[in-house]
């Protein structure tokens, strides 16, 4: 990946592409305001519309979304991400995603259990 020189809404600034497990392209970033790292999704405005209502959600089962730049400038997004559009930037929560973990191995019945229950609570937030 080129990261781009100029760094996102001021305040992002990319460092690597992810394996996020999904078909929006998600970079890794260093938020420069905090010196947190988060992650940046790139998606289509309608998509990203119902998000609007959750930016600053905290909830134990979430990764809180920062926040939604609408319209980023060209020269601060990383090669390859798709123009028009908006980035998601959410909190950078470590370990595999339940993705990844489905990839390697199978879920007990109780794992299973367990992850439906924590999945159902933070859409219920």
């Amino acid at each position: 990946m080129q990261a781009p020189t100029a760094v996102l809404s001021g305040r992002y600034r990319f460092k690597s592409r992810l394996d996020a497990g999904t078909k929006a392209p998600t970079w890794l970033a260093t938020d420069e305001q905090t010196g947190k790292e988060v992650v940046a999704s790139a998606l289509p405005t309608a998509r990203v519309a119902a998000l609007m209502g959750v930016v600053g959600l905290k909830h134990a089962n979430l990764a809180a979304i920062v926040e939604v730049v609408d319209s980023p400038e060209p020269a601060a997004l990383p090669e390859g991400a798709p123009a028009g559009g908006a980035v998601v930037v959410a909190e950078h929560v470590g370990g595999k995603t339940l993705h990844q973990a489905l990839k390697s191995a199978r879920l007990t019945p109780a794992e299973a259990i367990t992850r439906w229950i924590m999945l159902c609570q933070g859409v219920a937030a």
